[in-house]
């Protein structure tokens, strides 16, 4: 991740507070329409991934170079697309209507900057399996036996990817991102910023630190006390692994085994929340069904 200075840093600065007022102006009063809601988040977050992340380890670690701000540039137009033109969108009807020629660019659009995006900030394996299974569309007609699948156009497999909310870049994932996962890892940086976040470390410590792994055991604690106020996974990691990643590191844990039990123990704070959050969210979006008393008090 870059260390940005001067105005640029100002500017990004401004830039993700404003995305940070809009999930919690939502949070408040309600939630927009869902192509909207996930495209605003998408329009000041892609972006952000050009700008903050380099594009190779030879790039430049301080500033963005001219094609970092042109990419970031191009990500914003599809995203303006879908929110400018959602009440048209609305009314389209999914494998019937024509994709335009003009909607499959800013598909094309889409679909290559959040591949590149995740390739600079996640890890390239993960852009190489959505390539992968992009490129799957195109060779299943060939392919033998059970691998073989009609074929699909571009157009509809954009349609599919960037012009419909129940899947896709702007899918039911999306928005649950756009509506529930932000505030809690917004939470989470205001309980790092604060040193809020230490209190559960040192609880964990005094529970956990004096025997047999007691590093692993306080990550293991750290993130089931902040799992039973959010029941976020991404949000726990960002909130408790910032302390415990570096102290199982000093004490010899080798880095990788250090970030394993950090993300394992951040993934398992889906059954400490009374709420059962984001997965449970997401279930009930798709099966349609009433959640269980235990998540209803």
């Amino acid at each position: 991740m870059r260390k940005l200075s001067g105005p640029l840093k100002t500017i990004i600065g401004v830039w993700s507070a404003a995305i940070a007022v809009f999930y919690l102006y939502t949070a408040i009063f309600g939630s927009f329409q869902p192509r909207i809601q996930r495209g605003v988040s998408l329009l000041f977050l892609l972006p952000l991934g050009f700008l903050l992340y380099p594009a190779t380890k030879k790039s430049s670690k301080e500033s963005p170079s001219l094609l970092d701000f042109y990419l970031a540039f191009l990500a914003i137009l599809p995203a303006m697309y879908i929110i400018i033109f959602n009440e048209k969108l609305n009314m389209r009807l999914t494998m019937v209507d024509d994709v335009l020629w003009y909607e499959t660019i800013l598909g094309v659009i889409n679909i290559a900057l959040v591949i590149e995006a995740i390739r600079r900030a996640v890890v390239p394996a993960m852009a190489m399996l959505i390539g992968g299974f992009l490129a799957y569309a195109w060779i299943a007609p060939v392919l033998p036996g059970v691998f073989y699948s009609r074929p699909i156009t571009i157009p509809r497999l954009v349609e599919l990817s960037y012009l419909v909310t129940d899947v896709g870049i702007y899918g039911s994932l999306s928005g649950i991102m756009a509506t529930f996962v932000a505030i809690f890892v917004i939470f989470s940086s205001f309980l790092e910023g604060t040193n809020t976040g230490v209190f559960f470390t040192n609880f964990a410590s005094r529970i956990a630190g004096r025997g047999p792994g007691g590093g692993a055991k306080i990550a293991v604690v750290a993130s089931g006390l902040f799992g039973t106020i959010s029941g976020v996974g991404v949000a726990n990691m960002y909130a408790t692994g910032t302390f415990t990643i570096p102290l199982m590191k000093r004490l010899g844990y080798r880095p990788q085994f250090a970030a394993a039990v950090a993300a394992s123990s951040s993934t398992g704070v889906d059954h400490c929340s009374r709420g059962g959050f984001a997965s449970r969210i997401l279930l009930h979006q798709h099966l349609h069904a009433r959640p269980l008393r235990g998540a209803q008090r």
